[in-house]
């Protein structure tokens, strides 16, 4: 009986949130329209001038369908919240930052955002796909010179640093 009350209350966020959806779909069309009327006087640029009238009235439709949006999903602003890690223990945070200033030394501290978090794995693994192609080519270039002069004692001494 509960959750059936609860469905209840929650029916209409999930109508406006399928309206907002059908809206912005609407919003699509018009920049799509927009953007083949501006594309087709570029490129056939055959003298006709710009359609500004059917570019001023998308305009007005796409700003009227945006505040469309807006008023839909205005009353249900309190359940946006930004994604964020859970912090567990606040006193390590502390801890940290004490540790910090008295060895001068500045510590990583997690990301609180989730998107800032995925951005940065995504580049560390991007760093390390990189640095190894750099490596790997590294060694190609030092075997194939050192093929080539047998008697580089420098380029053989890099070789065998870099493995």
């Amino acid at each position: 009986a509960q959750q059936r009350q609860q469905r209840l209350q929650r029916q209409p966020l999930w109508n406006d949130l399928r309206r907002a959806e059908e809206l912005t779909l609407e919003l699509l069309k018009l920049a799509s329209k927009s953007t083949s009327m501006i594309a087709e006087c570029t490129c056939e640029n055959n003298g006709d001038e710009m359609p500004e009238e059917s570019l001023k009235e998308n305009g007005k439709k796409y700003i009227e369908t945006l505040n469309s949006i807006h008023s839909l999903l205005k009353p249900h602003a309190h359940y946006v919240v930004n994604y964020q890690t859970h912090q567990t223990n606040t006193n390590n945070s502390n801890q940290i930052m004490e540790e910090e200033e008295s060895s001068g030394k500045k510590k990583e501290t997690p990301t609180a955002n989730m998107y800032a978090t995925r951005v940065e794995m995504r580049l560390a693994r991007e760093k390390q796909s990189v640095l190894k192609e750099w490596v790997r080519l590294e060694q190609e270039e030092i075997k194939d010179a050192s093929s080539s002069s047998s008697n580089n004692d420098s380029l053989k001494r890099k070789l065998d640093s870099i493995q």
